[in-house]
């Protein structure tokens, strides 16, 4: 059960990062609504995913420390330096900060995904239903985060040779 324990400890950090990730982005695309509320909210389900993760590890008696949000003041301080950078002009368009910005939330969904892939293999090897159960959800949560953000990125992808400089 260490194993399942790490997993658990490893998908729990993955969440809170990328629940930070999700603020840092929302704070920077602040003229863009759609994608900063969208941000926020998906910010407000890896917390609660993070929260799962605790309390299947409270099942093998492990105690994973609540982050929470974290991501409050480097949200800020990213829209602090965003907005100092478009006062001495060297600020890149925003669709391509938006691209960029797509880009490093996928990166940074990738290893709640894998800790999950494991997670879902442990459970299955050890047949405890409830843990699949939970795991399955979990994944269909980051699997739907995935998607938003490679929609998100077709979305925006043509407007980038259009931007003006």
């Amino acid at each position: 059960m260490d194993k399942i324990v790490m997993i658990l400890a490893g998908l729990h950090d993955a969440e809170a990062d990328l629940a930070l990730a999700f603020r840092r982005v929302a704070g920077r695309q602040e003229t863009d609504e759609r994608t900063r509320r969208l941000c926020r909210t998906l910010a407000q389900r890896c917390d609660r995913c993070a929260g799962r993760v605790r309390r299947l590890a409270g099942r093998y008696d492990e105690e994973l420390p609540d982050r929470g949000d974290s991501g409050a003041l480097a949200a800020a301080a990213d829209s602090l330096q965003q907005g100092l950078a478009a006062l001495v002009g060297s600020r890149p368009p925003q669709e391509l900060l938006l691209l960029r910005d797509l880009r490093d939330l996928h990166l940074k969904a990738q290893p709640a995904a894998v800790h999950l892939a494991l997670l879902k293999q442990a459970a299955r090897a050890v047949r405890d239903r409830e843990l699949l159960d939970e795991v399955t959800g979990l994944d269909e949560e980051i699997r739907t985060q995935l998607a938003w953000i490679r929609t998100r990125a077709r979305e925006v992808a043509p407007q980038v040779p259009a931007a003006p400089d």
